[in-house]
């Protein structure tokens, strides 16, 4: 009897066809990764440095901007987590303060930044909004907020803390 011997590509060869048969009609299963978090705000060293808000008009003073640029940046943006723009008649207080009495206004919240270091505290009244930009449980309804502040850091215009009651 004769024997005729197979080279060995062709006795794998079923097994790849079963692998490639078996890849094409099997749905495929997809990693998706989540999109990374954006980065709204950094801390550079132990001092946080906040979020990019109001445009720098005195550049190389402090405060690095005026009353009119806080109220002309609240007048084009939204109250933060609202989707709402806040009328300049609701605006009534914007202070350059030392850090240490805002946190004092806002009865222990922090700024992040040093006590003696000056921010522009801006206080808002019968402003109403909702809350329509931060995340909320399923069955409950937005909160609205009737009074607020804002805390922007002097020395550059970023947003440092906001909230209201």
């Amino acid at each position: 009897m004769t024997r005729i011997r197979i080279p060995r590509v062709f006795a794998v060869a079923p097994v790849v066809l079963v692998l490639v048969v078996l890849a094409l009609t099997r749905p495929a299963i997809a990693v998706v990764r989540p999109p990374a978090a954006p980065t709204l705000a950094t801390s550079v060293g132990s001092r946080y440095s906040g979020v990019p808000a109001i445009q720098a008009s005195l550049l190389g003073h402090i405060p690095a901007f005026t009353e009119g640029d806080v109220r002309s940046y609240i007048h084009a943006h939204h109250f933060p987590g609202t989707s709402q723009v806040i009328d300049d008649s609701k605006i009534t207080s914007v202070q350059f303060i030392p850090s240490a009495e805002a946190v004092k206004l806002m009865k222990g919240e922090e700024t992040g930044i040093g006590d003696s270091e000056l921010v522009c505290y801006v206080e808002f009244a019968n402003i109403n909004v909702t809350l329509d930009e931060v995340p909320i449980p399923p069955v409950a309804s937005p909160p609205v907020i009737h009074s607020g502040q804002i805390v922007y850091d002097a020395s550059n215009g970023n947003l440092l803390v906001w909230g209201g009651l």
